[in-house]
């Protein structure tokens, strides 16, 4: 990356597609033989460099590195920057892409490369295989989800058979997401190489995804298995529900042990008339009724009923303890 900037005055003006670059001539000319050439035969003060096999993006970092401003080089404009040095003649950029291929991870730079091949409209057959044969390092990165349908049918013919099939079901799950279109590429999977999970997706997204490249016998067991899962389920859902039940249980008659523990506080130090007059009789007489109408074994069969109350009651429990502690006190000072 060139890290230094230099004002130049725009002395000419490049044309590409429907972007305007000013820049100085002189300086673009000295950067670029071929460029200095090709301003001779110019009219005007213009020239339209238009090429469909170069991004826009890619070219208007081009004429940065050819005008002395900041530019980069990256696995998405490499192959662009590359041929238009080349084409140019633009020795140090040629030089920088050298540096840049041999310091990056192969991996990085396939898939741009197809997508370079394809602006050009090259022959694919040999980066189709190069893009297969890395394709267990590019499942995970998101510009193999950008490459249109009809090459990523070729790569996966390629090298569907010799791979996981459970990594390439999650990437085909992750493009179909993002795009319906792509539901055709499921057929190229082997089905017996699948987990129960994957196929039952598959079956679950019919007729989106079309699965009849699923053997009879392949979706028997699928859902002989599946049936015996949503059983075990279902047990585990009622084993749940009854833990939450007797924890319900457990809670209520925590609570209920506690206010009659404070109660019998009370009646101990014989200040009931003080306390109901202090507190009020509702609190105290529903821990009474509490105790008058039901046994210790109604309130675990009946504790469901007394979930709402329990909150409330744990409320007024500490209330309670709050209050009988300054009883205390005050009865210590006596």
């Amino acid at each position: 990356m060139n890290e230094h900037s230099f004002d130049f005055p725009a002395t000419f003006h490049i044309y590409f597609r429907k972007e305007e670059f000013p820049v100085n001539k002189d300086l673009f000319c000295f950067f670029s033989p071929k460029f200095q050439s090709l301003i001779q035969s110019a009219k005007d003060s213009s020239i339209d460099l238009t090429d469909n096999r170069v991004l826009d993006i890619s070219f208007a970092m081009f004429v940065r590195a050819c005008q002395q401003l900041p530019y980069s080089i990256n696995p998405s404009n490499y192959y662009d920057i590359r041929y238009l040095a080349n084409d140019y003649k633009v020795k140090h950029l040629i030089d920088e892409c050298n540096e840049f291929q041999e310091k990056c991870i192969k991996s990085d730079l396939v898939i741009h490369r197809l997508y370079y091949k394809i602006r050009k409209g090259s022959h694919l057959k040999k980066i189709i295989k190069i893009v297969a044969y890395n394709l267990p390092d590019l499942l995970n990165k998101n510009e193999l989800l950008f490459v249109p349908n009809e090459y990523l049918k070729s790569i996966l013919q390629e090298r569907t058979n010799s791979m996981n099939q459970s990594q390439i079901f999650n990437f085909l799950v992750k493009k179909f997401d993002n795009d319906h279109s792509s539901a055709s590429l499921f057929s190229l999977l082997d089905p017996s190489k699948l987990t129960i999970y994957e196929i039952k997706w598959l079956l679950d997204h019919h007729p989106l995804v079309n699965t009849s490249f699923i053997p009879a016998e392949i979706r028997a067991r699928a859902k002989t298995i599946n049936d015996e899962i949503n059983e075990q389920q279902e047990k585990i859902n009622e084993y749940e529900e009854k833990i939450k039940n007797d924890l319900s249980k457990s809670a209520f008659n925590q609570v209920f042990h506690r206010l009659k523990h404070i109660k019998n506080k009370f009646v101990k130090h014989g200040q009931i008339h003080k306390i109901v007059s202090e507190l009020g009789k509702e609190e105290f007489e529903e821990i009474g009724e509490i105790e008058k109408e039901q046994s210790v074994s109604d309130l675990n069969s009946q504790a469901t009923e007394y979930e709402d109350r329990i909150a409330d009651l744990d409320l007024k429990t500490q209330d309670l303890e709050f209050k009988f502690m300054q009883l205390l006190q005050f009865l210590e000072s006596k």
